[in-house]
């Protein structure tokens, strides 16, 4: 149903995107294949994976930068850059938390089912604003809105078991995993509303915090809500960040699904304090 959907609708995207971009520069796709299957194996146990796009930086860098998708076990985009040393070094997303995302998104249609009503709501933007401004974000990623913040020690046992298992049940996981940083939850929601040429009101977080709260579709665990500027214009010109209209809430849901919040910052001068503390 909505799990469906939105998997065939990662892959289209990967389809489309593969179809229309494919390798820049005068590399080939296996030279830059080997050294990331490589890499996802042997870290990951990953095997099923399609590079969607690669752009061979060799006046600069001469590094590849390097979109692919995951196919399996769960569906999600992935950035990774191949260095130019003769160890070919790795690095750019972190996998895990991709792969932990999109199995989120898979066991909990319910939660992004409400998202997508509270979108529209207040009138939030559907797709990534850095599609227009960044053209190689891939524009066909339905959780474009959500990541994954894990302690760096919980992450690396997490890692293990998931190479043995290939399996992220994230109902389990959940109440178990700590923050890893002090305004972001282990899942982070940050939304994005259009301010260009509008002078109303800014919705704030707490608001769609309020509603997740009584629809009660969380499972239990440690989440955030942010809501940032995105002042787009007519011509794809571009300005987003944090200013002075940001809001986030840092909040844990229960075992019977109530919300206890943490932490409210409203304005880019309480997200610098609050970002510049340590995690609890």
């Amino acid at each position: 149903m909505i799990r469906l959907k939105k998997t065939k609708a990662v892959l289209a995207a990967a389809m489309l995107f593969s179809a229309t971009t494919g390798l820049v520069g005068c590399s080939s796709e296996d030279e830059v294949r080997g050294p990331i299957a490589d890499y996802l194996k042997n870290n990951y146990g990953i095997q099923d994976f399609t590079i969607l796009s690669d752009e061979y930086n060799w006046f600069e860098t001469g590094d590849h930068q390097t979109h692919l998708l995951i196919q399996k076990p769960y569906p999600a985009y992935v950035y990774l850059v191949l260095g130019r040393d003769k160890d070919r070094r790795i690095q750019g997303d972190d996998v895990y938390a991709e792969l932990f995302t999109s199995a989120f998104a898979e066991q909990h249609p319910r939660v992004f089912a409400k998202s997508e009503e509270l979108v529209k709501k207040y009138k939030l933007f559907e797709k990534s604003p850095f599609s227009k401004s960044t053209p190689n974000v891939i524009q066909g990623d339905p959780y474009y809105f959500v990541d994954t913040k894990l302690k760096e020690a919980q992450e690396t046992q997490l890692v293990e078991q998931f190479k043995k298992t290939h399996e992220i049940k994230t109902d389990a996981l959940l109440p178990t995993l700590e923050q890893g940083d002090p305004v972001q939850g282990v899942v982070d929601f940050t939304y994005y509303f259009n301010t260009y040429h509008y002078t109303g009101e800014v919705p704030k977080a707490d608001s769609l915090v309020q509603d997740f709260a009584e629809s009660r579709v969380l499972p239990e665990g440690t989440f955030s809500v942010n809501i940032k500027s995105a002042a787009i214009n007519e011509n794809g010109g571009s300005s987003i960040g944090i200013d002075q209209n940001y809001s986030s809430v840092l909040f844990r849901v229960n075992g019977q699904g109530d919300v206890q919040v943490l932490k409210t910052v409203h304005g880019e001068d309480e997200y610098l304090k609050a970002s510049s503390s340590k995690v609890k």
